[in-house]
């Protein structure tokens, strides 16, 4: 089994206590990986001291991928090749080479924000 890596809409949905994200990360037999950009994106939405706590006792959980040059230059080429035909952003084409230099899958419910991935793992719809 490859490693996964988890995109922050999984991450923010385990936070906000959503049972199919809350089911899945708790069913994983092994640590995933974060993008250390997925951990900005989380922080933008901290509300409080209450919330920031628990963001960072939950990310103690993971193993967290810093953007190095590798990284960095992979994602500016995703950007630049899928930002007008699909919309993508830096920060998701930054996750999206995260996966791809450290060979891991991405779990995402969205994954049309992801078009240069094709193992994507999708563990649950957007449904609530």
């Amino acid at each position: 089994m490859s490693r996964l890596l988890l995109d922050s809409c999984i991450l923010i949905d385990y936070l906000r206590a959503h049972s199919p994200a809350v089911d899945y990360i708790q069913g994983l037999s092994a640590a995933p990986l974060l993008s250390a950009v997925t951990i900005a994106e989380v922080y933008v939405g901290v509300r409080d001291r209450a919330e920031e706590r628990g963001v960072e006792s939950l990310v103690d959980f993971f193993v967290v991928l810093a953007v190095d040059g590798q990284i960095a230059r992979r994602g500016g080429a995703l950007r630049r090749r899928f930002a007008r035909s699909h919309g993508t952003g830096l920060l998701d084409a930054l996750i999206a080479a995260t996966a791809e230099v450290h060979d891991a899958r991405l779990v995402t419910r969205n994954a049309r924000n992801f078009p240069m991935l094709d193992d994507l793992v999708v563990p649950y719809s957007h449904e609530r």
